[in-house]
């Protein structure tokens, strides 16, 4: 499978390619008074508010490197309610494309509870390598909390029809 190649810190990670929408240079964000740490703030995609999240802050506890190479990847999720929601993930090192089959990932040795999103671990010459499960990255009670569904304005990804 074709994966997207990041860093956070100084560990690599990778979404699957089927999952990206597109990949946008950082912009600047609208902050959430009120929010978790974790999300970095709102942006406008092509007519959408899309929340963007900093995997650094989520998976390591630190921000994101403001670089050349820092990119949001939006990425589609289905929500609870059956609904394909965009999600703009800040990530640095956005560089690369890289092909794993999904065997090359073996499940990690840990299972903790607050990190439901690390998928399997693949290790090649590079090192260690862990795939990010974009559907377990953000609770959807927090999802809700920012967009609801039935917020004016805002579209259906699926059907493309504004609410």
């Amino acid at each position: 499978m074709l994966m997207l190649l990041m860093h956070l810190g100084g560990d690599q990670y990778a979404l699957r390619s089927s999952e990206i929408v597109e990949i946008v240079p950082r912009v600047a964000l609208r902050a959430v008074p009120q929010a978790p740490p974790e999300v970095a703030g709102l942006m406008n995609f092509r007519g959408d508010i899309v929340v963007v999240i900093d995997l650094s802050r989520l998976v390591l506890g630190v921000p994101c490197n403001d670089s050349l190479s820092t990119r949001i990847v939006v990425v589609e999720y289905v929500n609870v309610a059956g609904r394909v929601r965009r999600l703009g993930l800040l990530a640095e090192r956005v560089t690369e494309m890289i092909n794993r089959n999904e065997e090359d990932f073996t499940t990690s040795a840990l299972n903790l509870e607050k990190t439901p999103f690390l998928g399997g671990v693949s290790v090649d010459n590079r090192g260690m390598l862990q795939y990010l499960m974009v559907e377990k990255l953000v609770a959807d009670s927090l999802l809700h909390t920012l967009l609801p569904a039935e917020m004016p304005g805002q579209r259906d990804t699926a059907s493309g029809e504004e609410r």
